[in-house]
């Protein structure tokens, strides 16, 4: 006697009556380091990772195929010592991901959410910028930091 059919019997009234029960897409964390690479001139100053000769990050890919392209701190003015804006770029969209794509970058004990960003697209990268965060690169030049990335 096939027991399976009689399985299936038993349970089918039970999933008809729940409905099609929706995926839930849960979000990927990659982690990665940091070395904190400097651009210190006048009028604009950079901390971080700005492929090709500033700073690294390792690994640079991310779950899903898509790549970090860049993760940084900018400032400007005087002494480089105006109001300082964090941006994160993702790369390898063949369209726009949306500002939903990231959830959070963490970097030296900073968390900054995609949320919360200021965002953009142009040409298959995804930026997303933050108004007077560091990561507290400036002070860590040279630095290897842990930073993870949380995305869909």
């Amino acid at each position: 006697m096939d027991t399976s059919i009689l399985s299936r019997r038993r349970w089918l009234p039970l999933v008809a009556s729940f409905g099609i029960i929706p995926m839930i897409a849960l979000a990927a964390s990659d982690n990665g380091t940091i070395t904190v690479g400097a651009i210190v001139g006048t009028p604009i100053c950079s901390w971080g990772y700005v492929p090709p000769s500033t700073g690294s990050y390792s690994p640079t890919g991310l779950t899903g195929g898509k790549t970090v392209a860049y993760l940084f701190v900018i400032a400007a003015g005087p002494s480089c010592t105006g109001a300082p804006t964090g941006d994160f770029g993702a790369s390898g969209f063949s369209s726009n991901p949306g500002q939903s794509w990231l959830t959070s970058v963490a970097c030296n004990g900073t968390t900054k959410t995609g949320a919360t960003a200021t965002y953009s697209y142009s040409s298959g990268t995804a930026q997303w910028s933050w108004s007077s965060t560091t990561w507290g690169f400036p002070a860590k030049v040279g630095s290897q930091l842990a930073c993870t990335i949380v995305h869909n």
